[in-house]
């Protein structure tokens, strides 16, 4: 996670949360923990990574300072498995992160949209 300690601090500012004290309070991790992962000594797990992807309303891979190019020429299936695969992921996070039946409202809030 190179960029990752540089990004959660300016993610975080960017979202409004002016202290790192303040973001752990609203993560419900201590402050020490979240003070690691912002000075790179610390990595999060799973569940955390998903949690401050959702409150700063981020995706992981711009937490972690991943960037993708997709050759649409040699491989046209690539950024439609590409992004299946990222919504299962989302979907399993907000699973996680929320629970079932926030999951199934947001499936409902979506269902609306596309018709």
């Amino acid at each position: 996670m190179n960029h990752f300690s540089s990004n959660l601090k300016k993610y975080r500012l960017l979202a409004g949360y002016m202290t790192a004290k303040e973001f752990a309070r609203v993560l419900e991790i201590p402050y020490p923990t979240y003070v690691s992962y912002e000075s790179n000594n610390r990595e999060p797990k799973y569940d955390v990574l998903c949690k401050i992807s959702y409150l700063l309303n981020v995706s992981i891979d711009e937490l972690l300072g991943n960037e993708f190019t997709c050759n649409t020429k040699n491989t046209p299936s690539k950024p439609v498995k590409l992004e299946r695969e990222l919504s299962l992921e989302i979907c399993k996070c907000i699973k996680r992160t929320l629970g079932i039946n926030e999951l199934k409202q947001i499936f409902n809030i979506l269902n609306k949209f596309e018709k």
